[in-house]
């Protein structure tokens, strides 16, 4: 890390210890991962393996070099690629668009013939930070589902680019810190939620609407602190709450209008569950705000600290369900039925279980006393696959976590499409395929040719 980053992290975490806030080690667990293009863009230099959203292909960086393979152990090094920093999928070609370290570029790839199709300067990418609770690196990068639009964030600014081009299509200057981004489905908009300021002891966020490919904007003020918003699935509503705040939280914003809803009791990150149905976020009975309680609002039973909250969010009801002492993360499985839940403190209540939507039911998981750092789950959500010292297979409906015998210690894993290969990655070294239905290794791909 050079000198000039250095101080911009070391800034960075004195705002954040100052106002009380922080972007913690609770609410959605974010150290899923899953084909396709992720919620920022793949983190290639953080060591995430970037699995294409359909067949059986992906790309690792390995190294200071980008390898495209497929789990029949065939390879490439793409060459024009070195250094490589995030990487998203074209949603209609079979095209990466990836930014580079050295220089700072954003480079179209066309994957069939091997060739670059065009190169961009991103303005402003030197200014890399470092995300202090997943240790990720900035510039994000995301792409419209029409394949129209690209957008490169920085710190404190959004460009737009042509896909198809490589054009500089519009900048943004955001003026404050950039904490989450995401784009509409339409691919007309992006929602833009900037660092929190305080006032009178009391936090604003300002929540930011650009039309796209404007970049007009139209800002709403949040009281609450900032964090990663998420949107139901029709669309109408976004969800943003902290992991730790002076105050407590979940604020709803209708998309349409932009307005601020109101705050309903509670921490986060948001994660959605029940097809986007249900909003999950947690209280915590050491900082509730019983001020947000409207009249109807059920009250969290029991002396534990931390109770789940599970948000209707076509209506906003909320009911709660008594956990542990110990700060909650939760990740739900595909078919939104289930939450798996654990946290980062080593207490026996606070392993991985398994939760139950239907019934309100939490269940213990037998096995190892392992965390979910960096895991997959299957699309039938019968298993997750898990990273922590050791590779470990978790059986959901069985509830029983065992240790897999590999040759390396992973520390990156991913999950091709169909479900069958598992990608292991030991830090930046060749990735090890391994075949689900014969339960071993089956190739080593990326490994030194000689």
């Amino acid at each position: 890390m050079t000198p000039s980053r250095s101080i911009l992290l070391a800034s960075i975490l004195t705002i954040a210890v100052s106002t009380g806030c922080d972007i913690g080690d609770g609410g959605a667990n974010d150290g899923q991962q899953q084909p396709g293009n992720g919620d920022d863009g793949v983190s290639l230099r953080s060591g995430d393996i970037a699995v294409a959203p359909h067949g059986t292909s992906f790309l690792a960086r390995v190294g200071h070099d980008l390898i495209h393979g497929d789990v029949d152990g065939s390879w490439r090094r793409l060459d024009s690629l070195e250094d490589p920093e995030r990487l998203v999928f074209s949603p209609e070609r079979d095209v990466i668009y990836v930014i580079t370290d050295e220089p700072n570029r954003l480079r179209a790839h066309d994957l069939a013939r091997d060739e670059q199709l065009w190169s961009a300067h991103v303005p402003g990418g030197e200014d890399y930070i470092w995300d202090w609770d997943d240790l990720d690196v900035r510039p994000w990068l995301h792409v419209t589902a029409d394949d129209r639009l690209l957008a490169v964030v920085t710190y404190d600014d959004v460009t737009l680019y042509d896909a198809q081009t490589g054009d500089t299509v519009g900048r943004w200057d955001a003026g404050e810190e950039i904490v989450d981004f995401d784009l509409d489905p339409s691919g007309d908009a992006a929602y833009v939620t900037l660092r929190e300021t305080w006032g009178d002891e009391a936090p604003s966020t300002p929540f930011v609407t650009l039309e796209l490919p404007t970049l007009e904007a139209r800002t709403t003020y949040l009281p609450n602190c900032a964090d990663e918003t998420v949107m139901d699935r029709d669309g109408r509503y976004a969800f943003m709450a902290p992991t730790r705040c002076n105050q407590d939280p979940v604020s709803v914003i209708d998309l349409e209008s932009g307005a601020f809803i109101r705050n309903l009791p509670g921490f986060g990150p948001v994660s959605l569950a029940a097809g986007g149905d249900v909003a999950v976020a947690f209280m915590n009975l050491d900082n509730l705000d019983e001020s947000l309680f409207l009249e109807g609002d059920p009250m969290p039973e029991g002396d534990r600290q931390y109770h789940l909250m599970l948000i209707d969010t076509k209506t906003l009801e909320f009911e709660t369900v008594e956990l542990g002492d110990s700060l909650p993360r939760y990740a739900p499985t595909p078919d939104g039925k289930l939450l798996l839940i654990d946290a980062n403190a080593w207490y026996d209540d606070e392993r991985v279980r398994v939760f139950d939507l239907a019934t309100g039911e939490i269940h213990s998981v037998l096995g190892p006393d392992i965390r979910l750092e960096n895991f997959v789950m299957t699309s039938d959500s019968k298993y997750a696959y898990l990273v922590d010292d050791g590779a470990y297979e978790l059986s959901i409906p069985e509830r029983i976590l065992s240790s897999m015998p590999l040759s390396i210690i992973p520390t990156n894993i991913n999950l091709t499409k169909d479900d069958r290969w598992l990608l292991l990655q030991d830090d930046l070294g060749p990735v090890h395929v391994y075949d689900r239905n014969a339960g071993r290794v089956a190739t080593v791909v990326g490994a030194d040719r000689g």
